[in-house]
């Protein structure tokens, strides 16, 4: 498990009989125990390296629209 941007995290696991490179990521978004875990990306580990910058953005503002419309809800 990693930090990616502004909160947001990228969980790693190795998929099945597919060795180092045939894994998977999750990128997602958890912030406490009141509001659900969101799943902002997932992708195999051989179609996707690293996020690009412009992605990581994106993401972060994923996680800031989320965080701001769970605010207004409490």
């Amino acid at each position: 498990m990693g930090t990616v941007t502004g909160g947001v995290r990228k969980l790693r696991f190795a998929a099945s009989g597919r060795g180092k490179r045939g894994g998977a990521r999750i990128i997602y978004d958890y912030l406490d125990d009141t509001m659900p875990l969101y799943a902002l990306l997932a992708y195999a580990k051989n179609d996707q390296g690293d996020l690009t910058p412009d992605e990581k953005r994106a993401v972060s503002g994923m996680a800031a629209a989320i965080k701001a419309t769970r605010k207004g809800t409490r």
